[in-house]
């Protein structure tokens, strides 16, 4: 229901109390500094005072811990000269102020307020509006990997981020280790951890021809030639690097407690470092080793994730070397992140060995008579009948999350890791296991244990899996699902999966359970989390209502009506490549030639200017909106309209790529008749032919060409923030570049050749 308002001449003063706690000092300035951009006049911040006053009002700023919980606030009316802003701690009088800002107009993006034109007369709400989360744990992943991530962020890049999520009345941040990460230092048995880089050792390359330029020259990313995290880069040698890391963390971290945030870190501890891979081999005796078992593994930079088959029979529950090496994996990020509350023990992407299986399966069913609620049989089964994508994986990843859960579950009962250097209740938590294990959790863990859900890339799956979190008990865990705003392999092209996480929202309020999200962009993702900063709090919150509430102020109601027309489109467009997993711009260095040499079946030029057109039909509902809108929040429709129709172009580049490997691999479908039709060497057609097909590929590259250059020009002009910058020198190096070397090569080809004729 719309609350009521009463109009006031000023805001007398506010009132604080003689001994604030340091956040309500901050509510305080915050109030009165909305109060100034807002209305005119800065209201003075005073530990006591009168509150009668000729048509003004006193703000008092209060903790009541008898009414609310620690997460709940108020604002109530008291009488005709005084209104109270009470929470049931600190961080939640802060909150209350940021949502009194919102209801003025402000709108929160994540590198800045947006103030409304037209903020209206000074008012206050006039009956009491009482606030309690639904989803306690609202949480926002930061340092991951790519270059559109804040693991090439500087430290203090990371401040301006919390204090917006805080106005977003989130309540913590997260970090995703990898063993690559320059932060944790791993000693095994006399050999040391060997790698330290964040983002795969991944290094864009900046060059002054790139679209965009002067932004990296405004960043001073152009002085050194490439995109990276430029507090970690350049360090003299591993120890430095490492030293360099855990600084780092540790700003961050207590950045994050200052706005009183849940610090996070999630730590695949069972993928370890290529030296200590090594070792484990050569320690391992043959006795102790596991039946081999097919390995997935894949390369990334540096970064080589899953060992061979005889490494991943070390990696056994039978096997005492790999159980103490999972220990020092463990203890040695608790050493590195000291600032951590909770430490998240997970497994690796793509699984490890999973031939322990059975072995893992009977102990713990001996401890918790597992067999009484599920049979293994029937938990492989459910794994490939539900799986995201491939059946096999799936069933090979439940299988080795099993073995996983068994390791740590015998390490945490039995192995003491020194938390004389943490902070207080700090947790070790085994997360991110299949879905299919969450039935057997109540038996495993403690009641009201704390668990990190992890399963599926895309929304639109998830969705379809949250029965995994519905327990006959309700109490048993309390999860925090991964809610993903939008997914890598879709990659760069703007994403909107409202529907889908909003399916999951009900579902999480429902059991509640919190959440962590996973994303790279952070400008064009605002709209949903809007949506998520209010439905977390609020039943009755729809997208379309979230987006409505973000734009009107900002923009006006002619403007919105266009951007929900767009939306609408845009989620359509979202669900389509997400249920089909179509990857069209995967952040790696290899994405163009893997599509050059593999995507032709999958990646039609049709496909593709079909999608092109449909971004392209956003982008101008957009641009409509754009052209009747209000001044405020026009650049930020603007830069989502850039970043939309950056997609139409990009799609159309990706188009004609595929149209000159079609005619290039009728190039070589001729040249290998050629080669084994000796009569065929004198037919007339063969020149005209290859000349018709040199002649397409190198135009359809060409044109490629001028498209991708065009999308990261388009691109560039709505970029925002840090995020946007490393995700055009990703679209500058990893694709225009390698587009260009392309059609560089096939006008080459296409100047000279020759064959007989008869």
């Amino acid at each position: 229901m719309p609350v009521p308002w009463i109009e006031i001449q000023q805001l007398k003063q506010i009132v604080t109390g003689t001994r604030p706690h340091r956040l309500v000092r901050v509510a305080a300035e915050e109030l009165s500094a909305y109060a100034k951009a807002l209305f005119g006049r800065r209201p003075p911040i005073r530990p006591a005072g009168a509150t009668r006053g000729q048509q003004s009002m006193t703000v008092k700023l209060s903790v009541n811990r008898r009414e609310l919980s620690d997460q709940g606030y108020a604002l109530r009316p008291l009488d005709s000269d005084c209104f109270l802003i009470e929470g049931g701690s600190p961080i939640a009088v802060l909150w209350a102020v940021y949502d009194l800002a919102e209801r003025w107009g402000v709108r929160y993006e994540l590198h800045g307020d947006i103030m409304p034109e037209v903020p209206g007369s000074l008012r206050l709400p006039a009956a009491d509006i009482v606030c309690e989360p639904d989803l306690p744990l609202r949480s926002f992943r930061t340092y991951n990997a790519f270059s559109n991530n804040e693991c090439c962020w500087a430290a203090a890049d990371y401040e301006l981020l919390i204090n917006q999520l805080s106005k977003m009345r989130f309540n913590g941040i997260s970090f995703y280790q990898r063993p690559y990460d320059p932060i944790a230092d791993l000693h095994f048995r006399g050999v040391r951890k060997s790698l330290a880089a964040p983002n795969f050792g991944w290094e864009p390359k900046i060059r002054s021809d790139h679209p965009g330029y002067e932004l990296f020259v405004a960043s001073g990313d152009a002085a050194r030639g490439v995109f990276v995290n430029p507090e970690l880069y350049g360090k003299a040698n591993y120890e430095a690097t490492i030293k360099a890391g855990q600084a780092y963390a540790r700003k961050v971290f207590r950045m994050a407690h200052r706005r009183d945030m849940q610090c996070t870190l999630t730590v695949m501890v069972a993928e370890f470092d290529p030296a200590v891979r090594k070792r484990l081999l050569e320690l391992t005796a043959a006795r102790h080793k596991a039946k081999p078992a097919p390995v997935h593994r894949i390369r990334y930079g540096i970064w080589r994730e899953g060992g061979d088959v005889e490494t991943g029979r070390c990696m056994s529950v039978r096997n005492p070397v790999f159980m103490e090496l999972l220990a020092a994996n463990i203890q040695a990020h608790i050493d590195a992140f000291p600032d951590a509350d909770v430490i998240y023990l997970a497994s690796a992407e793509f699984g490890s060995n999973d031939a322990d299986a059975e072995r893992a399966w009977k102990a713990l069913d001996k401890k918790y008579d597992l067999s009484s609620v599920a049979s293994l049989a029937a938990v492989c089964q459910e794994a490939r009948e539900k799986a995201e994508s491939d059946p096999d994986r799936a069933e090979m990843a439940m299988r080795s999350d099993l073995v996983l859960l068994f390791a740590l579950d015998k390490l945490l009962d039995e192995h003491g890791f020194d938390l004389s250097r943490s902070r207080r209740n700090v947790a070790l938590i085994p997360g991110a296991l299949a879905p299919e294990l969450h039935r057997f959790l109540p038996a495993i863990f403690p009641r009201g244990s704390q668990f990190w859900a992890a399963f599926g890339y895309m929304p639109s799956y998830v969705a379809t899996r949250t029965d995994c979190l519905v327990h006959d008990d309700p109490g048993a865990i309390r999860y925090n699902l991964t809610i993903s705003a939008e997914d890598d392999n879709i990659g760069l092209l703007p994403q909107l999966p409202g529907p889908s996480v909003h399916k999951i929202v009900n579902v999480l309020r429902q059991v509640g359970a919190g959440f962590q999200t996973r994303q790279w962009q952070h400008s064009n993702l605002l709209p949903t989390f809007h949506y998520l900063s209010h439905a977390a709090w609020e039943k009755g919150w729809t997208p379309e209502k979230a987006y409505s509430h973000l734009y009107t102020p900002i923009c006006g109601s002619q403007a919105v009506s266009h951007v929900l027309r767009a939306f609408k489109q845009l989620e359509r467009i979202t669900k389509q490549l997400h249920q089909a997993c179509f990857c069209v711009s995967f952040p790696i260095p290899s994405w163009i030639t893997n599509l050059w040499h593999y995507g032709a079946d999958t990646h039609t030029p049709k496909r593709l200017t079909q999608l092109g057109g449909s971004f392209a039909g956003v982008a101008d509902e957009l641009a409509k909106a754009i052209a009747v809108s209000d001044v405020a929040g026009r650049d930020m429709l603007l830069a989502f309209e850039r970043h939309v129709r950056h997609g139409a172009y990009y799609l159309r580049s990706l188009a004609s790529l595929i149209a000159a490997k079609d005619a290039d691999q009728a190039i070589q479908a001729l040249q290998e008749r050629q080669r084994t039709d000796i009569e065929g060497l004198y037919r007339s057609s063969y020149f005209d032919e290859y000349d018709k097909l040199s002649t397409t590929r190198a135009a359809m590259l060409a044109d490629a060409e001028a498209l991708m250059r065009r999308a990261c020009e388009v691109f560039a002009q709505g970029v925002r923030d840090r995020c946007d910058l490393g995700a055009l020198a990703v679209l500058n190096d990893y694709n225009l570049d390698v587009v260009v070397a392309l059609a560089r090569k096939a006008r080459a080809e296409d100047e000279q050749f020759g064959c007989r004729e008869l």
